[in-house]
């Protein structure tokens, strides 16, 4: 169980740098030759690929709701706001989402970074418990923590 990650060209260079040193998947649209796609051709690739689309950019959620409300299908999308999401939040919420995760739960899906009510805690059965052992993010947010079924709160 594991996601593939698709990055645009608004995501910095260092989250995908520091998601490679964590072993996750991760392909940017430079590498892709994809950097100059429109939003529609850029996510139509990600979805090609089984890839989720990990953005900064806004235009692309307008794309990604417009699939949704059309039954279009997609790989999924991960939007993450360009002055509300530090370089580091994005990069430990990246990793939980791919290693916590599969590719099937993320069809039509678009999720919002930073991940809602984590910090020091885990999700079980779509409810946050405290975590025992909070003393690392990464022990919070340890795959082996997360069930199958886990679920991440939306926000705007």
């Amino acid at each position: 169980m594991s996601v593939a990650l698709y990055m645009d060209v608004h995501v910095p260079r260092a989250v995908t740098t520091a998601l490679r040193l964590r072993a996750i998947d991760v392909l940017t649209a430079q590498e892709d030759g994809a950097a100059e796609f429109d939003d529609s051709h850029l996510l139509q690739r990600a979805t090609e690929l089984g890839r989720v689309l990990v953005s900064q950019d806004e235009d692309l959620l307008r794309e990604g709701t417009r699939l949704q409300e059309q039954a279009g299908a997609f790989s999924g999308i991960v939007y993450a706001h360009q002055l509300r999401t530090t370089i580091g939040q994005m990069v430990e919420d990246l990793e939980l989402i791919a290693r916590a995760m599969s590719q099937e739960e993320w069809q039509g899906r678009i999720e919002y970074l930073p991940i809602q009510g984590h910090e020091g805690r885990i999700l079980e059965d779509s409810r946050t418990v405290e975590n025992p052992r909070s003393a690392s993010p990464l022990v919070a947010r340890a795959p082996c923590l997360m069930p199958h079924s886990f679920q991440m709160q939306s926000s705007a």
